[in-house]
């Protein structure tokens, strides 16, 4: 009886159960806005540096960039993609 129920919970596990499928990385660059953080100091920390409309000190980067930032203690917001569905990229425009 033991072995059957040890068995069992075996093939649950190898079966997965209800366990989510794991999510790609988000690799999508976006601007993000940096509040109280200076250009200066994110270019010196290796991020690339934009300004917004406003001015704002943004950064460009996918969801790692984010999560770097939030590492170094600041609060990134996403404002924006970089690249806007069906608009030509650069390269495929002189084609």
């Amino acid at each position: 009886m033991k072995v059957r129920t040890a068995l069992a919970a075996a093939v649950l596990l190898l079966l997965g159960g209800n366990a989510p499928a794991a999510q790609p990385p988000d690799t999508t660059p976006y601007y993000w806005q940096v509040p109280g953080a200076g250009e200066r100091e994110l270019r010196a920390a290796g991020f690339g540096v934009e300004h917004g409309v406003d001015g704002a000190v943004q950064v460009v980067g996918d969801q790692r960039v984010a999560d770097r930032l939030t590492a170094l203690g600041y609060r990134p917001g996403r404002v924006d993609t970089v690249y806007k569905p069906g608009h030509l990229h650069h390269q495929e425009a002189g084609r």
